[in-house]
C-alpha cells in the first residue's frame, strides 16, 4: 500500500551516522571508504550498484530483488570490507529496504540481506536462467558484442563498403 511507502533518504539517517562514527574511530584502517565524503558517498555507490542490476533484468522481474541485492552485497563484501562491516550493512540494508525498493517498480517483498548462504544458491527463473556474477557478465559482453554487430551492419549498408 502506498500509505506504507517510507519517506525517502532522511528514513536511514541514524543508520549511516552510525556507520559514519564507526568510520571515524579510525578513519586510517578504512581506505576503502571515502570518509571525508562518506554521507553522499556511500548512498551514492549502493544506489549505483542496486540500480545496475537493471542492466540484466527489467525491476519488474521476479528476480530483480535477489539480483539488485547480490550486486550490492558482491560489491560492499569484495571491494568495501575493510571495516565497520556490520555498521555499514546495517545501513546498506536500511538504505535498500526502506528508500530503493520504494523508487522502482519491484515486486513486493524485496528486503535486502547480506546473507551469505541466501546468495551463495543459484537465483534461477523458470526458464532456467541463471543470474550469477560470471553469467551476468557474460550476458553484457554477448548484448555488447552484438550491438557491435548491428553497427557495424548498418555502416557498410550505409557507407556501402
Amino acid at each position: 500500500p502506498l500509505e506504507d511507502k517510507p519517506k525517502g533518504e532522511a528514513e536511514c539517517v541514524e543508520e549511516l551516522n552510525a556507520a559514519w562514527a564507526c568510520l571515524m574511530i579510525d578513519p586510517s584502517e578504512c581506505p576503502c571508504f571515502e570518509v571525508a565524503s562518506f554521507s553522499d558517498s556511500f548512498p551514492k555507490e549502493i544506489r549505483k550498484q542496486f540500480y545496475s542490476a537493471q542492466a540484466w533484468l527489467p525491476a519488474t522481474d521476479a528476480y530483480f530483488c535477489e539480483v539488485a541485492n547480490q550486486r550490492v552485497c558482491q560489491h560492499y563484501d569484495i571491494m568495501q570490507s575493510c571495516c565497520c562491516t556490520e555498521s555499514t550493512a546495517i545501513y546498506r540494508e536500511c538504505y535498500i529496504n526502506k528508500v530503493l525498493v520504494w523508487e522502482l517498480p519491484i515486486p513486493k517483498p524485496c528486503e535486502a540481506s547480506c546473507d551469505h548462504e541466501t546468495l551463495a544458491a543459484v537465483v534461477t527463473t523458470p526458464s532456467t536462467t541463471e543470474y550469477t556474477a560470471e553469467n551476468v557478465t557474460e550476458k553484457d559482453s554477448n548484448a555488447a558484442i552484438t550491438v557491435l554487430a548491428v553497427v557495424l551492419s548498418l555502416l557498410v549498408l550505409i557507407i556501402g563498403i
